[in-house]
């Protein structure tokens, strides 16, 4: 009992941590952000025009902002919203835009989805009042709390941690596309005419791309390739919880969201996207869940390259079919991959070993020395990935029960390396256990 009341213990810390912070944003931008009148209007008021149920309201909720709740019940399976497709941003509104040779050139050069899409919304808000979409671009948020935008000192909260050296290589990725793809193509001679008016600064270019990573909806193509879509109106609903789901009609042309679950009066309406761990979440949101259970840490595992038997070792496992890689994913509640275990025990294996390798055949342990190798190598990788943290999970605890509170980055972050450092500790837990049983239960995991 103790154990599910500090999760919801922490929970309630960190939705206290950020609610000042929270309404405060939200009261200075009470007409500017989230479901405004105009943008209602604009939703409402179209040729094919959107549906908005009665029974949503828009309000603040504790560090996440904007959201939409119920105002009286709604049964499962109750349409919530429904948006026309000729509301939506996509990569075609870019292509049938005034930018369209831009568009055209940025594709040709190879730019992502996402920034000629980031680069399509930096336009259409640069056009003001002429832009179709201007009541949806004004009720974007001014700022955004995503790591990508994070100053140096509050990257350091995650010191240890493996988001953090992603969030370092997004944030280059993007300011390199910007220098190497999007500016040259915008100070193209070709295009002088079409842009004089358009000026976009890196600052603007990462504020888009915050746009996109955090509301952006990613379809599929029938060649199977991946593009954001944004969707006004939809993207104001929350998500990481169950409660509502999305349909597409391609019949009838429109994007809705219907309710999964009765929800009741007051409760929060989130749009559920699936299961994520919160490395996908602080990437492209900026929060993280308490002991979100698909939470996960790589563990890398490469052969010694002065190992005169690499070629033997790779020629066993070859014939064991174990793959052959170097990264193994390390899931909470001790869940470590069987495989990660095959590679590992032909890696260890001494040169006398090598004639009885056919004893490893379905996944079977070698030999208790061997066995003990394995293990040992596993919890030596946690315990050397646990110490590259500069504090400790009851040290995290500590902070996030701290009196007065933490900045909602803050709290965040250290959510976020308290899962990491979790997945560690439950994996050793796990490996003490198997050995427990490898040598109790008559060498058998």
């Amino acid at each position: 009992m103790r154990k599910g009341l500090s999760k919801v213990v922490v929970w309630l810390v960190v939705a206290v941590v950020v609610r000042e912070a929270t309404a405060a944003a939200a009261a200075d931008n009470a007409h500017s952000g989230g479901l405004t009148a105009n943008l209602a209007k604009w939703l409402t008021n179209r040729e094919t025009p959107s549906k908005i149920s009665t029974k949503v309201v828009q309000d603040v909720f504790p560090g996440m902002g904007f959201g939409l709740k119920a105002e009286e019940r709604i049964p499962a399976n109750e349409t919530i919203m429904e948006v026309p497709a000729s509301a939506l941003i996509s990569l075609k509104t870019a292509s049938e835009g005034r930018l369209r040779p831009v568009v055209e050139d940025l594709v040709r050069n190879n730019c992502s989805s996402n920034s000629v899409l980031a680069l399509h919304l930096l336009h259409e808000r640069a056009l003001g009042e002429e832009s179709a979409f201007q009541p949806y671009i004004e009720s974007l948020p001014k700022t955004f709390d995503l790591p990508l935008v994070w100053s140096m000192a509050e990257l350091g909260e995650l010191n240890g941690t493996q988001l953090l050296p992603k969030v370092i290589q997004q944030k280059q990725a993007l300011q390199a596309e910007f220098a190497q793809i999007v500016l040259p193509t915008l100070q193209s001679l070709q295009h002088a005419e079409l842009v004089k008016d358009f000026g976009v600064d890196i600052q603007g270019f990462l504020w888009a791309s915050c746009c996109i990573l955090s509301r952006a909806f990613i379809v599929q193509t029938d060649e199977g390739v991946n593009l954001p879509l944004l969707i006004p109106g939809v993207d104001l609903f929350n998500s990481g919880q169950p409660g509502s789901r999305l349909e597409i009609d391609n019949t009838k042309g429109v994007v809705s969201v219907v309710s999964d679950q009765d929800l009741e009066e007051g409760e929060q309406v989130y749009l559920f996207l699936g299961n994520e761990p919160n490395f996908g979440y602080m990437l492209t949101q900026g929060f993280s869940l308490v002991n979100n259970p698909e939470d996960f840490v790589e563990l890398h595992v490469s052969s010694d390259p002065s190992d005169p038997f690499v070629e033997t070792k790779r020629r066993i496992l070859q014939y064991l079919d174990v793959a052959q890689r170097e990264t193994f994913i390390l899931k909470r509640q001790g869940k470590i991959p069987q495989d990660l275990f095959a590679s590992l025990r032909v890696h260890m294996m001494k040169p006398s070993e090598f004639d009885n390798f056919r004893a490893l055949e379905s996944g079977k342990p070698l030999n208790l020395q061997n066995e003990l190798q394995v293990f040992r190598e596993v919890m030596l990788t946690c315990q050397k990935s646990l110490q590259a943290f500069p504090t400790s999970v009851k040290e995290d605890d500590e902070l996030l029960l701290k009196p007065g509170g933490l900045e909602r980055r803050a709290a965040y972050a250290i959510l976020y390396r308290r899962g990491e450092k979790l997945v560690y500790i439950e994996a050793m837990h796990a490996i003490s256990e198997m050995w427990n049983r490898f040598l109790f239960a008559g060498n058998s995991l």
